[in-house]
């Protein structure tokens, strides 16, 4: 397949269970990043995209505009697939992760699990920077929001939004950039915190062990994973390069495309674990109840560690 330095090293960290026992090859990544709205950036005289959370918020609040119907940021805790993701990346950069390097143990309700879920929350309930109406709101609602020009930064977005925006109001008004890693009130990471911008996100392939036309289904992966073909299906669907230099030569010719291989650097594995689908149902369950409370006015954040306890239990006990 033309050897490991082809492909970025953050995708082959979850081609198998282990370094040495890989059992796919990296096709294309999707590692996420941020979009921001540069005309709302230039309005509220903000210079840089942030890096560090407590920087996203004081942005956020200097966008922020109810009566224009404009926010500084977004959230959308009815999506069955972002909260998971969102308190995975601020737990990482805590220190803290949903399952023990070991993969024994849960830790959906740890202390940095906890801060994660709450943080996120403190966006609508504290900070108020995002539209109080979006304790409904799905990926596709975010979306449409940010494309309006009603948002000032989205977070947890893939190149493939590129096509979405580009007919949009904000055509032409967008820029993409890592999100910070920096947890929110700190000036650094803990000691034990990872500079997690992303997942390791994208797609493998991989040849059964009773195909009979192994040879052929090797040649076909050496041909659609080499730098040309790379570059044309990026060209074709937007999916990001595995290839290392396809990705670079696409990079140097595009900033937005720059931008996420920046990310990509921050890639960091979830655990591989057959409970991980389980658990991104739990914790879409956990979002779900929160983000109605918010909504009726019930919601207080002494209530986020007894639905994380739950959703650890019943993770738990599939992890045996």
């Amino acid at each position: 397949m033309g050897g490991k330095d082809r492909f970025f090293k953050q995708q082959l960290t979850m081609a198998g269970s282990s370094p040495n026992q890989l059992i796919t090859v990296p096709f294309v990544m999707r590692p996420f990043a941020m979009v921001y709205n540069k005309d709302l950036f230039q309005k509220a005289g903000i210079t840089t995209p942030p890096t560090t959370w407590t920087q996203f918020v004081q942005d956020a609040q200097k966008m922020t505009n109810p009566s224009a119907g404009v926010y500084g940021a977004e959230i959308d805790p009815s999506d069955s697939f972002d909260p998971w993701k969102i308190w995975w990346m601020f737990a990482e950069q805590m220190g803290g992760n949903f399952i023990s390097p070991d993969l024994k143990t849960a830790q959906l309700n740890s202390p940095e699990a906890v801060q994660a879920v709450k943080f996120w929350f403190d966006w609508a309930t504290t900070y108020k920077i995002v539209n109080p109406n979006s304790m409904a709101w799905k990926a596709g609602d975010a979306t449409q929001a940010f494309a309006n020009g009603k948002v000032g930064m989205f977070i947890m977005v893939t190149p493939t939004l590129t096509p979405t925006l580009q007919k949009s109001a904000v055509a032409g008004k967008y820029a993409f950039a890592p999100m910070p890693t920096i947890p929110y009130g700190m000036q650094q990471r803990p000691p034990n915190g990872v500079p997690a911008a992303t997942i390791v996100s994208g797609d493998m392939l991989a040849v059964a062990d009773y195909s009979t036309v192994k040879d052929l289904a090797f040649k076909f992966i050496n041909l659609v994973t080499d730098e040309q073909h790379q570059i044309q299906w990026t060209q074709t669907f937007g999916d990001l390069p595995a290839n290392v230099q396809a990705a670079n030569s696409l990079a140097s010719q595009n900033p937005q495309t720059a931008a996420f291989i920046q990310a990509e650097a921050g890639a960091t594995p979830t655990p591989f674990t057959g409970v991980w689908g389980p658990l991104e149902v739990a914790l879409a369950g956990v979002s779900s109840k929160l983000a109605d409370e918010v909504a009726t006015n019930r919601y207080d954040s002494s209530h986020i560690k007894p639905l994380l306890d739950q959703a650890n239990q019943a993770i738990q006990s599939q992890l045996h």
